[in-house]
């Protein structure tokens, strides 16, 4: 029961990981192609410690109020200029 409950919170991205990991694995050692098991180690700890290319959740930024963002919020009004030869 305890296994089951490890994949509860995971993410559609996490179960492509871990199944790409599994299906290269499987295709490594069939075919006797030790070397892809370097790369199919590598996804399969990426999918299990939940970590991907710059670290856990080293992707997700917040974003943050700064003074300068405060003061680059102008309203800009918009005049339509129109041309008086063109026929429509």
């Amino acid at each position: 029961m305890k296994f089951i409950s490890f994949f509860k919170g995971w993410s559609f991205e996490r179960y492509f990981r871990l199944g790409l990991a599994i299906l290269m694995g499987i295709y490594a050692i069939n075919t006797k192609e030790y070397s892809i098991l370097i790369i199919t180690a590598w996804l399969g700890g990426l999918a299990l410690f939940n970590i991907s290319c710059c670290g856990t959740r080293g992707c997700s930024t917040v974003p943050s109020e700064t003074k300068e963002n405060k003061e680059n919020d102008i309203n800009i009004k918009y005049e339509e200029i129109k041309n008086g030869n063109s026929k429509i």
